[in-house]
C-alpha cells in the first residue's frame, strides 16, 4: 500500500462517526478526476477516507472519524488495491478511444466516461448504433494494444505545446490546465513533441489526462466489451471489462457460443426428423 507523511492543516478531535472533509498540505490521495473514481484509504490510524474531491484548488477527503487524530502528523494510506484495479479501465479507456477512430472515423469524440474497480464506460459521439462487426473489430484492437507490450509515458508539456500534437485526443469542452499532463501508450512524448505534426502519431493512443495510469499496457491482461447503447442522440456508450473480469467474460462467451451451436443443430436434427415423417 502506498504510504504518505504529510501535516495535517488542523487536527481534529471527537466527533466519532460523524462524516467530515480533511485538508491536507499535500496528499497521495487521487481526487475524482477525469473520468476516474476518487481513492479511498485511511488517514492516520483513524480516519476512513471515503471520498475525494477538489473544491476551489484544495484537495477535500471526505470520511468518518473511529477515534481522535493523535497528532498532526498523519501517514496516509491508500488502498492500493483497489486503485490497481481502476488504472488498467483507466488505460483502456484511452486505447478504446483510439480504437473508436480508427474503426469509426475521426468524426468519434469523447463524451464523458467512468471507471471505476469494477469496468471501465466510455460515452461518444456517433450518429448510430455501433455494429456487431465494428464492435468486434474495435475490442480486437484493444485487444491487440494490450498484448503490444506498450509502454506507457506521461508528461507535463506546456499546454499550447500540447495542443500542437495533430493526433491529440481531448475532451470535447473540457478546461485543461497549463502545464497539462500528457499521456501516451506505445510512443515517447517528448519524441512526439519533436515533430508534432507528423501523421505517424496517429498509429498511437495520445492524450490529455490527469489519471492514474500502467506502465505498460500487458498489464491490463484482457479487455472485453460487455454492452453498447443509446445514451441521448447521436451519443453512443460502450461498458467493458479488463484483468479478471475480462477473462471471466471471456470463458461466459466461449460457453454461450458453444450452447448456441449446441441448440441450433438439436432445431436442425427436429427439422429434419419432421421432414422425414412427412
Amino acid at each position: 500500500k502506498e504510504l504518505f507523511q504529510v501535516s495535517v492543516e488542523e487536527a481534529l478531535g471527537g466527533k466519532h462517526g460523524e462524516e467530515l472533509g480533511l485538508i491536507l498540505d499535500s496528499t497521495p490521495f487521487y481526487a475524482e478526476g477525469g473520468g476516474q473514481v476518487a481513492d479511498t484509504g485511511v488517514i492516520g490510524d483513524s480516519f476512513i477516507v471515503m471520498d475525494v474531491q477538489t473544491y476551489a484548488g484544495y484537495v477535500l477527503h471526505v470520511g468518518r472519524l473511529t477515534a481522535p487524530l493523535a497528532s498532526s502528523i498523519v501517514k496516509c494510506t491508500v488502498d492500493a488495491e483497489r486503485r490497481a484495479k481502476i488504472v488498467p479501465n483507466h488505460s483502456m479507456t484511452h486505447s478504446l478511444n483510439h480504437a473508436l477512430r480508427i474503426v469509426l472515423g475521426d468524426g468519434v469524440e469523447q463524451r464523458g466516461s467512468l471507471c471505476d474497480d469494477q469496468r471501465l464506460r466510455f460515452d461518444f459521439s456517433h450518429p448510430r448504433a455501433v455494429n456487431p462487426d465494428e464492435l468486434a473489430k474495435i475490442e480486437a484492437l484493444v485487444q491487440d494494444i494490450v498484448q503490444a507490450d506498450l509502454n506507457v509515458d506521461a508528461k507535463l508539456v506546456p499546454l499550447e505545446k500540447a495542443r500542437s500534437i495533430s493526433a491529440l485526443r481531448a475532451v470535447f469542452g473540457e478546461a485543461y490546465p497549463d502545464p497539462v499532463r500528457v499521456v501516451a501508450q506505445g510512443c515517447l512524448i517528448d519524441q512526439v513533441l519533436e515533430s508534432p505534426e507528423a501523421e505517424q502519431w496517429y498509429d498511437y493512443s495520445i492524450e490529455l489526462c490527469g489519471g492514474t495510469h500502467l506502465q505498460n499496457t500487458r498489464e491490463a491482461q484482457a479487455f472485453v466489451i460487455t454492452e453498447e447503447t443509446a445514451v441521448a442522440k447521436g451519443i453512443r456508450r460502450i461498458e467493458a471489462v479488463t484483468r479478471e473480469a475480462a477473462a471471466q467474460a471471456q470463458v461466459t462467451g466461449i460457453q454461450l457460443t458453444e450452447q448456441a451451436a449446441e441448440l441450433e443443430q438439436r432445431v436442425q436434427t427436429d427439422d429434419d426428423s419432421i421432414t422425414l415423417a412427412e
